[in-house]
């Protein structure tokens, strides 16, 4: 199972517990057993996944994945979805899930111990569709100026709304020093065609100028009308991107998830996000702090996580970075592409003669260009121009080629070069 900021943070609350709580310690509690849970089921009408996993040690953030259960969501007229297990700890619905705002859900699972876990009865809170986004030039606290991207978040209703967001990003990456050439032939069979080592180029068949990158978040973000003091609606800041920051360097792009929550669950969230902060190792913690809405059938064993069920709404933007800094140049490339370096084919002393049917070698037996080109680290820059092949006896130059890091003429060293389906420029 991927990690998770929920997974680590939940394993990391657990051993503040022992370390802080004494009746709840070692003795009386075997993190051998304890069930994490992560189930983040939506209206949206799709197959969805529940992560199941366990604690691996006492006080540790490791986790390993819960196998062999039988996990089924169902509902208060007695319908049942199944989730079969689509990879070591990962449950995926059996059919496209398709859950109803009139109907009551739970969760239960069965694990292959024989252990038994149901959650409460829970529904889908009230959609909230996300509307308006937008981004915004902003300078943060540190006055580094940039592009926030901010969201207003309202209530239906004279109760607060709350909320939880997860982004997708995608941007383009351009190689500066394109040129249309690879590598052809790589070869480092001395004796086999009779020319010994060497490396060709051709020209590339394939885009190597424009790629896509893609960034997800990593963080628990949670909003909530209760931060507005008269109204409830207002707008909510996210993502701060420096203008300095590649990834709007050229193309970018934002997918947006909003989760309608109920109060409880939010408050789960709120009190796990928390925990992450260090400073809270240093208050008192309190079992039950954290309530989870998963329960033991029987046996001696706990489960942590939350059965979370969620409105959903999503929207996309596209920034262009010239729409905000026009006149600024370009952030810099992440790859530096200013030193050229020359490795040589054959290495100083270099020299191979067959005996007996094995290859004696004198010197070091590998080519740094070769090695370079075989570990995906360098590109075709140029020809060298002092290579004299004719006189390779000689060895009065042993590089044939000017390169430079891989990514400074291939994106695909630093993304995928397959246009996504909903990119627009």
């Amino acid at each position: 199972m991927p990690r998770n900021p929920l997974m680590v943070t939940l394993l990391f609350f657990l051993s503040m517990v022992v370390s802080c709580v004494e009746e709840f310690t070692a003795e009386t509690l075997n993190f051998e057993d304890i069930l994490v849970v992560e189930a983040k089921l939506t209206d949206k009408v799709e197959q969805q996944r529940i992560f199941l996993s366990r604690t691996s040690a006492l006080l540790s953030d490791s986790s390993q994945n819960e196998v062999g259960a039988n996990v089924r969501l169902v509902d208060d007229a007695g319908n049942r979805i199944l989730f079969l297990e689509s990879s070591p700890g990962v449950y995926t619905s059996a059919t496209i899930l398709e859950l109803s705002h009139d109907r009551a859900y739970r969760l239960e699972i069965e694990t292959r111990d024989n252990l038994k876990y149901k959650s409460s009865w829970e529904s889908l809170p009230e959609r909230n569709d996300l509307k308006d986004m937008a981004f915004k030039k902003v300078s943060n606290d540190s006055g580094e100026e940039g592009v926030s991207v901010a969201v207003q978040i309202k209530s239906k209703s004279q109760s607060p709304s709350y909320f939880r967001y997860e982004y997708d990003e995608t941007y383009q990456i351009i190689a500066p020093e394109y040129n249309g050439v690879t590598w052809d032939e790589v070869d480092y069979d001395y004796f086999g065609d009779g020319d010994g080592w060497e490396v060709t180029i051709k020209l590339e068949r394939e885009e190597s100028r424009i790629c896509y990158g893609k960034g997800e978040s990593n963080d628990i973000i949670l909003a909530s009308t209760e931060l507005f003091d008269s109204d409830a609606t207002g707008n909510f800041e996210f993502r701060f991107l420096s203008k300095d920051n590649y990834v709007i360097s050229n193309r970018y792009s934002i997918l947006v998830k909003q989760y309608s929550l109920h109060p409880d669950t939010y408050t789960f969230y709120n009190t796990i996000d928390s925990f992450s902060d260090f400073e809270s190792v240093f208050h008192s913690i309190q079992p039950g702090a954290v309530e989870s809405n998963i329960n033991s059938e029987n046996g001696n064993t706990i489960a942590i996580g939350y059965f979370d069920l969620s409105s959903y709404s999503e929207k996309r933007l596209f920034l262009s970075y010239t729409d905000f800094f026009p006149d600024s140049p370009l952030p810099p490339y992440p790859v530096n592409c200013k030193r050229i370096f020359k490795p040589e084919l054959y290495t100083e002393g270099f020299h191979a003669t067959a005996i007996h049917g094995y290859i004696e070698v004198d010197g070091a037996s590998n080519s740094p260009l070769m090695d370079g080109i075989l570990s995906g680290q360098i590109g075709f820059y140029a020809q060298n121009p002092d290579y004299d092949q004719s006189s390779q006896d000689l060895y009065p130059e042993r590089a044939p080629y000017l390169v430079k890091p891989l990514g400074c003429s291939d994106c695909r060293a630093l993304g995928s070069n397959v246009r996504p389906d909903f990119w627009i420029d």
